[in-house]
C-alpha cells in the first residue's frame, strides 16, 4: 500500500478503486487492466494494476503477468527507472518467463544504458515464452554499435569526412570545399 499511495502522489493519480472496482475479483481487475492497457489509459491501468498487485495471495504466476504490464504502463507514461524496477520484480517473481527481461531492458535501452539493455536481452533468450523479440533486439544492437565503431573509425582515419560532417548544416560553403578536397583524394 506504501508503493500505491507514493505513486499516487508521484503521477497525481487517485490511489484508490472506484466503488465498482473495489468488488471486483482479482482476476476481474486483471482483465480490467488489460482492458485499460488497450485503451491506452495509462493511468488508470496503472492505478488498477498496483491495486491488483497489492492484494493478498495473487499467484506467482499472475504477480509476474501484473508486474510485466505495470512495467509497460510506466514505459509508456515515459516512467523508465520504475518500468525498469518492476521489469526486475517480475524477474524476480519468476525468472524463467521472457517478459520481465524484456522489460527491464527495453526500459535500460529507453534510457540509454545499452549495455546493461543487453545484458537483460542476453538474459531473456532461452526463457519460456517467445524470446525471438531478445534476438532481434540483440541483433539491432550490435549493429548499432558496429556501425559506432565504423563512424569513429572513419573519423580518426579521415578527419576531413568528421570536419565535412560537422560543417555540413553549420557551415554548407566550408563544408562544399571539404568535400571537394576529400574526392580529389
Amino acid at each position: 500500500t506504501n508503493l500505491l499511495h507514493s505513486a499516487s502522489q508521484k503521477f497525481k493519480m487517485e490511489p484508490e478503486l472506484t466503488p465498482e472496482e473495489k468488488n471486483l475479483s482479482s482476476s476481474q481487475l486483471k482483465e480490467l487492466g488489460k482492458k485499460l492497457i488497450s485503451e491506452k489509459k495509462w493511468i488508470d491501468a496503472f492505478r488498477v494494476y498496483t491495486n491488483f498487485l497489492s492484494q493478498e495471495g495473487v499467484p506467482v504466476e499472475d504477480l509476474a503477468i501484473g508486474l510485466s504490464n505495470r512495467s509497460y504502463i510506466l514505459f509508456m507514461m515515459e516512467k523508465y527507472e520504475e518500468a525498469k524496477n518492476d521489469g526486475i520484480r517480475c524477474i524476480k517473481v519468476n525468472p524463467k518467463w521472457v517478459k520481465g527481461y524484456m522489460r527491464a531492458g527495453n526500459a535500460l535501452l529507453a534510457m540509454t544504458e545499452i549495455s546493461k539493455a543487453m545484458a537483460y536481452f542476453k538474459g531473456g533468450i532461452g526463457k519460456d515464452g517467445d524470446d525471438g523479440y531478445m534476438k532481434i533486439k540483440l541483433n539491432e544492437l550490435y549493429l548499432e554499435i558496429n556501425a559506432q565503431n565504423k563512424i569513429q573509425k572513419s573519423n580518426y582515419y579521415y578527419p576531413e569526412l568528421k570536419e565535412f560532417k560537422q560543417n555540413y548544416f553549420a557551415n554548407p560553403e566550408k563544408a562544399e570545399e571539404i568535400h571537394d578536397k576529400l574526392l580529389a583524394k
